[in-house]
């Protein structure tokens, strides 16, 4: 989620918008428990690190369990349907969502998942526009990985819209 966070917080900069990121990451080298916080406003910040939040991503159960208390009343958890058994229950709405198995459909690895979650939670809350994300995609990476992590991002948002229609 920290890549997916940098590339949010990029397509709200594009878009004339405020934005910090803060990172928090465990001792393990590649694989462990990893924090990221995109802060958002029209306006400079005054506190760039979250209190209370409005969207929570988790795609591993440990983040579902540590993190969904934060999440405000209304707010929105999403999260990936393979990976997340269970979120406790909140005043804020929930949804499973098959992240890492769209990933792996269409680029063939689990690892554009973070990508994936980025497009539905997009279109699903248009926090940022597709094209703000399309070019912080195109801005970040560069040849074989740009090609995948477009096709992350495009089916996310093919993903989201999807689900933003069935839910209404």
């Amino acid at each position: 989620m920290v890549l997916g966070s940098m590339v949010l917080a990029e397509a709200a900069l594009r878009q004339g918008r405020w934005a910090a990121c803060f990172h928090a990451f465990g001792p393990e080298a590649r694989g462990g428990a990893a924090r990221a916080d995109v802060v958002m406003a029209e306006e400079p910040l005054d506190y760039p690190i979250s209190r209370e939040v409005d969207v929570l991503v988790a795609l591993t159960q440990e983040a579902a369990d540590r993190h969904a208390a934060a999440v405000r009343a209304a707010g929105l958890v999403l999260a990936d349907s393979g990976r997340i058994h269970a979120i406790a229950p909140g005043s804020y709405r929930t949804l499973l969502a098959p992240l890492f198995r769209t990933a792996r459909e269409v680029v063939g690895a689990d690892t554009a998942g973070n990508v994936t979650a980025l497009g539905v939670l997009c279109a699903l809350t248009e926090l940022v526009s597709e094209q703000a994300l399309v070019e912080a995609i195109q801005q970040r990476f560069r040849g074989e990985a740009q090609t995948r992590n477009r096709k992350a991002l495009e089916a996310g948002l093919r993903l989201g819209r999807a689900l933003r229609e069935v839910r209404r």
